[in-house]
């Protein structure tokens, strides 16, 4: 299951953070989905499965239906995913910052998690620069979610922590992988930025958007 998940998560991965703008209206329902999901399946298992992230199946439905329900808001108004992509990834900085002090309850590291989400959703609003939202949080969220995979895939991290920011603290904790985590996302950041004129956003915010090259609905 790991190695599964790790290729998936390094596939993905890649496709965020080099292409996170260019692709962003057609990963935008299923990274609002993956954000969805991984948000309540860690609050029951904070709460009240055992704190082992996907151990039910009150967890999993809670996961989908939450997810189902970001990704139906990311489709009909896009800019909801850009405000969600910085929630996810204050969110995961915020559980990873707790565990760098050391913190292990699950329920504390998760109002970390909270509270990091909400830190940066406010700045995404303060700053209301769309693009370059878009460019960041893809970068750094995408490389994430290579070393993610890549862990995954030599057995160095186990699917059921994914919830709890080990990620964060595994980077942390291995100058080598905030190297590596540095780079992906600077050369992520590179590549969208010389690319950004391929992909022009629509002025309206609240609204729902197709990929480029298909006709949009307002």
């Amino acid at each position: 299951m790991d190695f599964l998940i790790g290729i998936l998560a390094i596939v993905c991965g890649l496709a965020i953070c080099f292409a996170g703008l260019r692709l962003w209206f057609i990963l935008l329902p299923l990274f609002a989905f993956i954000a969805g999901f991984t948000l309540a399946a860690t609050a029951v298992a904070s709460l009240w499965d055992n704190h082992v992230f996907l151990a039910t199946t009150t967890a999993v439905i809670a996961g989908f239906l939450v997810g189902i329900l970001f990704a139906l808001i990311s489709y009909f108004w896009w800019y909801f995913g850009v405000i969600l992509a910085a929630g996810f990834v204050g969110a995961s900085l915020g559980a990873g910052l707790g565990r760098a002090f050391s913190i292990d309850t699950d329920w504390v590291l998760f109002f970390f998690a909270l509270a990091g989400g909400i830190l940066f959703v406010a700045g995404a609003f303060l700053l209301a620069l769309p693009v370059f939202l878009i460019i960041i949080n893809s970068a750094i969220g995408g490389a994430v979610v290579i070393i993610t995979g890549v862990l995954l895939v030599f057995n160095r991290f186990n699917y059921q922590d994914l919830g709890y920011g080990s990620i964060w603290a595994a980077i942390n904790d291995s100058w080598f992988w905030v190297i590596v985590m540095i780079v992906l996302a600077g050369a992520g950041i590179f590549i969208q930025l010389a690319r950004m004129a391929e992909t022009v956003l629509p002025d309206e915010k609240w609204t729902q958007v197709t990929p480029p090259g298909a006709s949009s609905a307002a």
